[in-house]
């Protein structure tokens, strides 16, 4: 599901510049991510602790890296300002509904919204240390660390296409078809960065626990399984990137 929409966003919805396609780009690619990580949730189901955990943080890195290239492929300031307000509500309901959807039980409209934002939530192990509560702190951080670090890493990836590839070869032209794709780049990775520390203080003060353990660097910690999961990902895309600069280069040298 993922693939086909990045691979339908870069055919045909990024190069449309109308103002219709620049709101309604934004808020399919939340129904897409709100749907694909519902798909990894059902590893929850297996009861097993760390599979939730990294489970968890495998998919935010997946999403990452997706909402990255998705920001590089925006073609005009408008569908970026609507990728940011998008993200931007997209946050705050998921800060409101892990505060408890204050005011959801007086307006039918805000409970649906909730039961919504809730759908497709890992569930936790009964048996298991980590509560609801803290179960749903983790994912907040998680998805938060997740786009942070997918934009980080697409950021030093532009810098490998740009200066080790070149500025004509398909790496570049793929992944950043215009002038302003890092601009738009560095400005997701600075909003993410403010949206990050706030998710941070509302979750660590809200749960009254830092998380230090989930997001360590030992070896079989979650963030350590998102971090090689998102690298691989990001491997492959330069090793087919430079496959396809092979392949051109065979063709152009037989013409």
């Amino acid at each position: 599901m993922l693939t086909n929409w990045v691979y339908y966003d870069n055919l045909v919805f990024s190069k449309n510049g109308s103002l219709a396609m620049a709101i309604i780009r934004p808020l399919a690619f939340f129904m897409v991510k709100k749907l694909v990580y519902s798909s990894f949730s059902m590893l929850s189901w297996m009861r097993h602790p760390m599979h939730t955990k990294c489970s968890t943080v495998a998919v935010s890195s997946i999403l990452g890296y997706a909402t990255a290239i998705s920001f590089t492929k925006t073609r005009n300031w408008s569908g970026l300002i609507s990728f940011i307000l998008v993200g931007w509500s997209a946050h705050g309901s998921r800060m409101w509904t892990f505060m408890g959807a204050p005011g959801s039980n007086q307006c039918f409209l805000l409970k649906w919204y909730k039961q919504f934002m809730v759908f497709g939530k890992p569930i936790v192990n009964d048996s298991g240390k980590m509560k609801l509560k803290e179960l749903r702190g983790f994912e907040n951080l998680a998805q938060s660390w997740g786009t942070t670090f997918g934009l980080c890493l697409f950021t030093v990836f532009y810098l490998i296409a740009n200066f080790g590839f070149g500025e004509d070869s398909m790496p570049r032209r793929f992944f950043f078809p215009t002038d302003l794709s890092i601009i738009f780049l560095v400005i997701a990775l600075v909003n993410e960065h403010i949206m990050d520390v706030q998710t941070q203080i509302i979750t660590i003060h809200a749960t009254k626990c830092d998380y230090a353990s989930l997001f360590s660097n030992e070896l079989r910690s979650p963030l350590t399984c998102g971090v090689l999961f998102i690298s691989t990902m990001v491997g492959l895309s330069m090793s087919t990137a430079w496959a396809w600069e092979l392949r051109v280069l065979v063709v152009v040298g037989r013409g």
